[in-house]
């Protein structure tokens, strides 16, 4: 008798932008599979054949970042001051909210310089410029002038 858990898709956990590790539920053989590929099949299952001719279902789980995995400074190009303890609360492709515990000296319309690093040392960090739309006691929120790339 099959047994059927080999008929149900392997799930298969892998960090967003890095290549994913799948296990033959037969031979054991370990496959890699590129980032590219995971992207393109993260929403849906797909059939793997094994060197060993055995055919087995893959669907990769794709872990979301969370912005506490990247590593912000944010500083003032006017006199190139860097905010100390800032706490990030927004983080996408357009736009930066974070409050500072320390004075801030940024008005509306001013522009910052914003570094992010990522978690996998193979993505470089990004350099980009945002502009202030709001300050308000700690809290700034600004957008970028050039969307970026987070995955």
């Amino acid at each position: 008798m099959e047994d059927l858990t080999l008929l149900l898709p392997l799930k298969v956990k892998v960090n967003s932008g890095e290549k994913a590790i799948i296990s033959c539920p037969f031979c054991g053989r370990k496959h890699s599979v590129v980032p590219a590929v995971v992207k393109r099949f993260s929403l849906k299952d797909f059939e793997v054949t094994c060197r060993c001719n055995e055919s087995f279902h893959v669907k990769f789980e794709v872990a979301k970042r969370s912005i506490h995995d990247f590593d912000v400074t944010v500083s003032n190009p006017l006199n190139d001051h860097t905010f100390r303890n800032i706490n990030i609360q927004l983080l996408n492709k357009n736009h930066i909210n974070f409050t500072c515990k320390e004075q801030l000296n940024i008005r509306k319309g001013q522009k910052l310089r914003v570094s992010i690093s990522f978690p996998t040392p193979h993505i470089p960090h990004i350099q980009t410029n945002a502009i202030v739309k709001l300050v308000r006691g700690n809290f700034v929120s600004c957008f970028f002038t050039k969307s970026i790339d987070l995955s």
